[in-house]
Protein backbone atom coordinates (compact mmCIF):
# COMPACT_ATOMS: atom_id res chain seq x y z
CA UNK A 1 0.00 0.00 0.00
CA UNK A 2 1.17 3.17 -0.86
CA UNK A 3 0.44 6.61 0.83
CA UNK A 4 -0.03 10.00 -0.24
CA UNK A 5 3.31 11.69 0.21
CA UNK A 6 1.30 14.59 2.19
CA UNK A 7 0.73 11.17 4.53
CA UNK A 8 4.24 10.15 5.07
CA UNK A 9 5.34 11.33 8.49
CA UNK A 10 1.02 11.20 9.66
CA UNK A 11 1.12 8.42 12.37
CA UNK A 12 -2.37 7.98 12.16
CA UNK A 13 -2.32 7.62 8.53
CA UNK A 14 -0.14 4.72 8.69
CA UNK A 15 -2.02 3.01 10.96
CA UNK A 16 -4.87 2.94 8.74
CA UNK A 17 -2.24 1.74 5.85
CA UNK A 18 -1.15 -1.41 8.83
CA UNK A 19 -5.22 -2.15 8.47
CA UNK A 20 -6.00 -1.30 5.05
CA UNK A 21 -2.78 -3.23 3.75
CA UNK A 22 -3.62 -6.30 5.57
CA UNK A 23 -7.06 -6.45 4.68
CA UNK A 24 -5.96 -5.88 0.98
CA UNK A 25 -3.67 -8.58 1.18
CA UNK A 26 -5.44 -11.16 2.17
CA UNK A 27 -7.73 -10.92 -0.01
CA UNK A 28 -5.33 -10.91 -3.12
CA UNK A 29 -3.95 -14.07 -1.05
CA UNK A 30 -7.12 -15.56 -1.17
CA UNK A 31 -7.37 -15.51 2.91
CA UNK A 32 -10.65 -14.70 2.98
CA UNK A 33 -11.26 -15.18 6.92
CA UNK A 34 -8.45 -13.16 7.96
CA UNK A 35 -9.48 -10.18 5.40
CA UNK A 36 -13.29 -10.93 6.85
CA UNK A 37 -11.64 -10.91 10.89
CA UNK A 38 -10.88 -7.15 9.74
CA UNK A 39 -14.25 -5.93 10.19
CA UNK A 40 -15.92 -5.07 13.18
CA UNK A 41 -18.84 -7.38 14.34
CA UNK A 42 -21.37 -4.91 12.93
CA UNK A 43 -20.36 -4.37 9.72
CA UNK A 44 -20.01 -7.99 9.64
CA UNK A 45 -23.23 -8.55 10.42
CA UNK A 46 -24.44 -5.98 7.81
CA UNK A 47 -22.23 -7.82 5.31
CA UNK A 48 -24.44 -11.32 6.35
CA UNK A 49 -22.82 -14.55 5.94
CA UNK A 50 -18.86 -15.00 5.92
CA UNK A 51 -19.40 -17.47 3.22
CA UNK A 52 -21.81 -15.10 0.80
CA UNK A 53 -19.25 -12.46 1.40
CA UNK A 54 -16.48 -14.55 0.53
CA UNK A 55 -17.66 -15.82 -2.56
CA UNK A 56 -18.10 -12.76 -3.94
CA UNK A 57 -14.03 -12.50 -3.99
CA UNK A 58 -12.85 -15.67 -5.00
CA UNK A 59 -11.55 -14.05 -8.13
CA UNK A 60 -10.34 -10.75 -6.93
CA UNK A 61 -6.97 -9.43 -6.15
CA UNK A 62 -5.88 -6.33 -5.87
CA UNK A 63 -3.04 -3.22 -6.90
CA UNK A 64 -2.28 -0.14 -7.04
CA UNK A 65 -3.60 0.65 -3.73
CA UNK A 66 -3.09 4.49 -2.50
CA UNK A 67 -4.03 5.78 0.90
CA UNK A 68 -4.83 9.06 -0.31
CA UNK A 69 -5.93 10.93 3.00
CA UNK A 70 -8.00 10.43 6.21
CA UNK A 71 -10.31 12.34 8.07
CA UNK A 72 -10.06 12.13 12.02
CA UNK A 73 -13.44 11.02 13.83
CA UNK A 74 -13.86 11.01 17.67
CA UNK A 75 -12.45 7.90 19.96
CA UNK A 76 -9.79 7.44 18.06
CA UNK A 77 -11.98 6.39 14.66
CA UNK A 78 -11.22 7.67 10.97
CA UNK A 79 -11.94 7.79 7.03
CA UNK A 80 -9.39 6.44 5.25
CA UNK A 81 -9.89 7.59 1.88
CA UNK A 82 -8.34 5.02 -0.49
CA UNK A 83 -7.56 4.55 -4.79
CA UNK A 84 -7.16 1.23 -5.83
CA UNK A 85 -7.58 -1.28 -8.92
CA UNK A 86 -9.42 -4.24 -8.80
CA UNK A 87 -8.54 -7.16 -11.16
CA UNK A 88 -11.12 -10.30 -10.77
CA UNK A 89 -13.74 -12.67 -13.22
CA UNK A 90 -16.36 -10.25 -14.60
CA UNK A 91 -18.90 -12.55 -13.10
CA UNK A 92 -17.74 -11.40 -10.03
CA UNK A 93 -17.54 -7.68 -10.83
CA UNK A 94 -19.99 -5.25 -9.80
CA UNK A 95 -21.13 -4.28 -12.95
CA UNK A 96 -21.00 -7.90 -14.01
CA UNK A 97 -18.54 -7.06 -17.06
CA UNK A 98 -15.35 -5.73 -16.03
CA UNK A 99 -12.50 -7.80 -15.34
CA UNK A 100 -10.26 -4.71 -14.40
CA UNK A 101 -12.00 -1.59 -12.41
CA UNK A 102 -10.26 1.14 -10.79
CA UNK A 103 -12.18 2.09 -7.10
CA UNK A 104 -12.43 5.36 -5.34
CA UNK A 105 -13.91 4.19 -1.71
CA UNK A 106 -13.86 5.63 1.47
CA UNK A 107 -12.94 2.80 4.89
CA UNK A 108 -14.31 4.45 8.57
CA UNK A 109 -11.91 2.59 10.88
CA UNK A 110 -12.56 2.12 14.89
CA UNK A 111 -9.94 1.36 17.20
CA UNK A 112 -9.87 -2.23 18.28
CA UNK A 113 -8.53 -4.62 21.12
CA UNK A 114 -5.48 -6.78 20.37
CA UNK A 115 -2.73 -7.15 17.63
CA UNK A 116 -4.63 -4.82 14.77
CA UNK A 117 -5.02 -1.32 15.98
CA UNK A 118 -7.82 -0.44 13.72
CA UNK A 119 -11.04 -2.41 12.32
CA UNK A 120 -13.36 -1.68 9.36
CA UNK A 121 -16.93 -0.41 10.47
CA UNK A 122 -18.06 0.69 7.08
CA UNK A 123 -16.90 1.44 3.30
CA UNK A 124 -18.98 3.96 1.33
CA UNK A 125 -17.82 5.17 -1.90
CA UNK A 126 -15.33 7.56 -2.50
CA UNK A 127 -17.21 9.21 -5.67
CA UNK A 128 -18.63 12.01 -6.27
CA UNK A 129 -22.48 12.78 -5.58
CA UNK A 130 -24.64 10.33 -7.60
CA UNK A 131 -21.16 8.64 -9.67
CA UNK A 132 -19.96 5.08 -9.00
CA UNK A 133 -17.60 4.13 -6.75
CA UNK A 134 -15.34 2.30 -9.59
CA UNK A 135 -14.94 2.53 -13.47
CA UNK A 136 -13.86 0.11 -15.72
CA UNK A 137 -9.71 0.32 -16.51
CA UNK A 138 -8.94 2.12 -19.34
Amino acid sequence: MQLDPSLVNDSAARRAATTLSAFFTAITEQRFRDAYALYTSAARRRLGSYSAWSAGYATTSYAGITLTSTDAGTGGAMTAHVTFTSHQSPRDAPDRASDCLVWDLAYRLVPAVGATPLRIDRVESDAPTGAKPFHACP
